[in-house]
């Protein structure tokens, strides 16, 4: 979620992000057939492009993975197809 003020706070710290981290993203997940979830990844998209038009030009994620032990899965995940986006 993106707090409101969070990029302006930093700012007004001197400090300038060099990138923002997307987290368990659903509009990063290929495939997607269920109805609702598609819409909730189309609702993301428009954040992200929002936070690159406004915010960043650098931003990094991670899809959405139903799995319990989230780092193994991500790492494989990682290995076989690349599917962290910048």
């Amino acid at each position: 979620m993106i707090r409101p003020g969070s990029q302006e706070d930093l700012k007004t710290a001197g400090i300038s992000p060099y990138a923002w981290m997307i987290n368990q993203s659903l509009s990063m997940v290929p495939g997607i057939t269920d109805p609702l979830l598609k819409s909730r990844a189309r609702a993301e998209e428009e954040i992200i492009s929002n936070i690159k038009e406004n915010l960043t030009e650098r931003i990094f994620g991670i899809p959405y993975m139903p799995v319990k032990d989230l780092l193994p899965e991500l790492l494989e995940n990682v290995k076989t197809n690349s599917s962290l986006k910048k």
